[in-house]
This record gives C-alpha cells, sequence and structure tokens, in this order.
C-alpha cells in the first residue's frame, strides 16, 4: 500500500480480499512515487523480545502491524492486536469494545476511522489540541452477530482537500463458528478484475501463457467455491 489516492489507488481491492475470508495482511511502501517522497509510506510491526529480522517477517506476515505515511496507529479489540482472531463460538451477538489510540508528529492528523468489513462504522474529528505532537484515544463498542474484520484508519487532508498524512492497521478478525468474514459482493467484484487479467494474457504470446492462463483458471474455480458457499474457513 503507498496511500496513492493521488493516481486514483484506492483501498477498495485489499478490503475485497478481506471480505471474501482471506486474512490477507497488507504492509506499506513506496515503489517509484512522482509526487511524494521515496519511502515515506512504512510498516510498523509489534514486536516481543525478540527483535531480530526473521521475528519482524514472522510478525508482518501475520498482520501484526500498521502502515503509515506519518501517524502512528494502535488498535486494540477486547485485548486483541492487529493480526488476532477473536473466536465465537454459537451465533450469540457479541459486544466488543474498541479502543484506538493516534499521535502524529510531523502533520496534523484529522480524522479517525473504525472500519468494519470495508465500511467506515464510526467516525471521529480530532480536537485541534490533539491533532500533533499528543495522543488521542477514542474508545467506542460494536456489536456484531457474524464473522468480521476491525480496522481503524487515521489521516488529514491537504487544503486543497486530499488524503495527506494517513495511517492504517491491519485487522483484528472476529471469527464465528469457525467461518471467515464473508461480504457477497466481494467474490464478483473480484472475479470481473481476474476475468480482465485472463483477457489481458490470452492476447499476449509469451513462453509461460499456458502456465499462467491455468493458475488463473484455479484462482477463478476457487472463488466460485466460496462463492457456493458462502464463504469459507477462517485461517484459509
Amino acid at each position: 500500500m503507498q496511500f496513492a489516492r493521488y493516481r486514483g489507488v484506492s483501498l477498495e481491492g485489499w478490503y475485497q480480499m478481506l471480505n471474501a475470508g482471506y486474512a490477507f495482511p497488507a504492509v506499506g511502501a513506496s515503489d517509484y512515487p512522482y509526487c511524494r517522497l521515496l519511502g515515506d509510506c512504512r510498516t510498523y510491526v509489534h514486536l516481543d523480545e525478540d527483535l531480530s529480522f526473521r521475528r519482524w517477517g514472522e510478525r508482518c506476515v501475520e498482520g501484526r502491524s500498521f502502515f503509515t505515511t506519518g501517524p502512528l496507529l494502535l488498535l486494540d479489540v477486547d485485548g486483541h492486536q492487529p493480526g488476532e482472531h477473536i473466536v465465537v463460538a454459537g451465533a450469540a451477538q457479541q459486544n466488543l469494545t474498541v479502543q484506538v489510540r493516534v499521535r502524529c508528529e510531523v502533520t496534523p492528523v484529522t480524522h479517525l476511522e473504525l472500519i468494519v468489513n470495508g465500511k467506515a462504522v464510526r467516525r471521529k474529528l480530532i480536537p485541534r489540541e490533539s491533532q500533533q505532537g499528543a495522543w488521542f484515544e477514542a474508545e467506542e463498542s460494536i456489536t456484531l452477530d457474524e464473522s468480521s474484520w476491525i480496522a481503524a484508519r487515521a489521516f488529514s487532508l491537504s487544503p486543497t482537500g486530499h488524503t495527506d498524512a494517513e495511517a492504517h492497521t491491519n485487522p483484528v478478525y472476529v471469527d464465528f463458528d469457525g467461518r471467515a468474514a464473508y461480504v457477497a459482493d466481494a467474490v464478483p467484484w473480484l472475479l470481473a478484475r481476474l476475468e480482465q487479467r485472463i483477457d489481458v494474457h490470452r492476447q499476449r504470446d509469451f513462453p509461460e501463457q499456458l502456465q499462467v492462463l491455468e493458475y488463473f483458471r484455479q484462482s477463478r474455480d476457487t472463488l466460485l467455491k466460496i462463492q457456493r458457499e458462502h464463504g469459507q474457513a477462517a485461517g484459509e
């Protein structure tokens, strides 16, 4: 993720992967940004006593992290951190307490959002005195009755209205009866883009064409299976 909103790139694709039931962690980095600075988007990983690069990589794969162009953003859902799963037995509603902390030293951060299954379910404007150089803390209660993922996002807007400093946590996953989150319109969205890539590679002439097309066909079959079964098991 580069937060490259100046080029029309958004988080929708990642949200749809999560909504199809994949616990797919995101990282922040920059490729070749014409309008931003090299290395301005970074990934911060929550580590334990082992500060080795190997452990950093393991925790990164687990999604125990947030990525940012400035703000520090910490998320806690009933004592669980990003990348962790809350396992719910049965179908009873779950009341969860969500705590978010944000702080930015380099530029004011003005907005805070709580994201559930790709939708902002809570929005807060950060008071001016907490926008830079101070921690802003928020606590919210949410009720869930199905498998979901929960994340936090913080950002500010430039004078022209474009996104300025921005941060996003990886999700905390809430799994009811061993099932991953599933939003019905996620799979058709992913299938449409998969078909676009298949069409592109059918028109190309390259040695690995058959292997590439077979890989995409297998991916399509997997998505269709998820659609038929209305989701998949958590952790798949």
